[in-house]
């Protein structure tokens, strides 16, 4: 026999299902408007869950009269895209798209793809130490060196780099012959 407390942790684990992660292209340097425009729109429609734009502190200083000052500030990793959960049809997604700023959902071939959950978190806590804006500084060509795995000392040059960024191909000397080698670009370091 089902208990009581087992069916509400049921239906609330189906309706946490629904509610998937939409990469949604926007202006470059509007990302911060489009977010609170969004989230303006969930104070009303419980449709939308959350809104997230990848982000890290960038400390620099500054020279003043009183001498140098350290300033921190918020630097946009993944400029022009806004990452929103939410259960997508399309009333919410016209909402959305009437804003100023706001382009499409990232897709195949016109059709969006959400996505996955474990992508975000990653994302998030590469964000949280810093990994990311590493990762986006390497370029096709670069020298790097490997710095995690069986291969880790090893360097070779970036010759491709996926979509999402996350796996590069580096091409590394063995026994003097050039090998290809498909690695995730976090377990590298350029160079």
């Amino acid at each position: 026999m089902e208990s009581i407390t087992e069916k509400p942790k049921q239906e609330e684990k189906k309706e946490d299902e629904e509610f998937k992660w939409w990469i949604i292209k926007v202006a470059g340097g509007k990302e911060d408007e489009v977010k609170s425009h969004i989230e303006r729109i969930a104070q009303s429609d419980p449709r939308i869950k959350e809104v997230f734009v990848p982000e890290e502190e960038e400390k620099f200083k500054k020279k003043t009269k009183e001498g140098e000052k350290e300033i921190v500030r918020k630097k946009k990793i993944i400029s022009g895209y806004v990452y929103v959960k939410m259960k997508l049809d399309n009333e919410i997604w016209n909402k959305i798209r009437e804003l100023s700023s706001v382009g499409y959902i990232l897709g195949e071939k016109g059709t969006p793809i959400p996505v996955p959950e474990e992508n975000i978190a990653s994302l998030r806590e590469k964000v949280v130490g810093g990994e990311v804006s590493k990762i986006f500084q390497i370029s096709v060509g670069d020298k790097v060196r490997i710095k995690s795995g069986p291969l880790k000392g090893l360097s070779g040059i970036v010759e491709w780099i996926s979509e999402d960024r996350n796996k590069i191909r580096v091409l590394i000397s063995i026994f003097g012959r050039q090998t290809p080698l498909e690695i995730e670009t976090a377990q590298v370091e350029k160079e």
